[in-house]
């Protein structure tokens, strides 16, 4: 009576917990489009290195904390947003990820210039540089030099909330009001709070407090009434005053 209960918890423990039964034999990885799928594998084996059960690495099913795994990835690659682990018994796992999705290009100036580019990074929609891209952009991404001086890091807030909607809403909307794409997006303002446009040869400086398709408005009205076919002399037009535009000619 008393030792065929302990048998059967003995031999139910090692069954549950040590036996190759529950071992790990296979990780999916399923939504990623930038992060290999082997990446994600190699980690869940440095897990498994580290964490052991006695003598015995912690590789086994009904072991696996699914909520520290999930931590442990989210903080090792950045790119990623959300996670989760599906437990598939008895031997298999399934890693679903949510990738992080660019807003913008943002690259940090070598020499406080337009046209002299240092280390770019991925920013989301948080203002998070999360991986490093290369110095391009396209016509939904576009690529802001910044020239505060500060440095960009990785997993590191780089820019606020406000900016990047006055960005996303001068990106969406300037060809709406102008036949022209804005070239490049710049930084120089220490609290973000000015921002410039690069366009062919001009530029237009907003205030990022204010509404894009007001100063929009108004920066449409001077190129068609003022500038008219002076655009090749054109030098740049403030539009941080509300309801104005001041501009010098070269």
């Amino acid at each position: 009576y008393i030792v065929l209960p302990v048998i059967i918890i003995v031999f139910g423990v090692y069954f549950f917990i040590f036996s190759d039964f529950f071992k790990i034999k296979e990780v999916v990885v399923k939504g990623n489009s930038y992060i290999v799928s082997a990446a994600i594998v190699d980690t869940f084996q440095n897990i498994f290195a580290e964490k052991k059960l006695l003598f015995f690495k912690n590789n086994n099913l009904n072991l696996l904390n699914s909520q520290n795994a999930e931590q442990e990835i989210k903080n090792k690659f950045p790119r990623i947003e959300e996670v989760s682990i599906e437990k598939q018994w008895p031997d298999k796992i399934s890693v679903v990820i949510k990738e992080k999705e660019v807003m913008e290009i943002l690259c940090k100036s070598k020499n406080i210039s337009v046209s002299d580019f240092s280390d770019c990074f991925f920013i989301d929609k948080n203002g998070i540089a999360f991986d490093r891209a290369a110095d391009t952009q396209g016509f939904l991404i576009l690529r802001i030099l910044d020239n505060r001086g500060v440095d960009i890091e990785l997993d590191k807030k780089s820019l606020n909330t406000e900016f990047l909607n006055f960005v996303g809403d001068l990106k969406n909307n300037f060809n709406n009001y102008l036949n022209y794409n804005i070239k490049l997006i710049v930084l120089d303002h220490p609290a973000q709070r000015e921002v410039s446009a690069l366009v062919d040869n001009w530029r237009a400086i907003f205030d990022v407090s204010g509404d894009a398709s007001k100063q929009l408005f108004v920066l449409k009205e001077v190129m068609e009434k003022e500038i008219k076919d002076q655009k090749d002399k054109l030098d740049y037009i403030d539009l941080r005053v509300e309801g104005r535009a001041y501009y010098k000619l070269k």
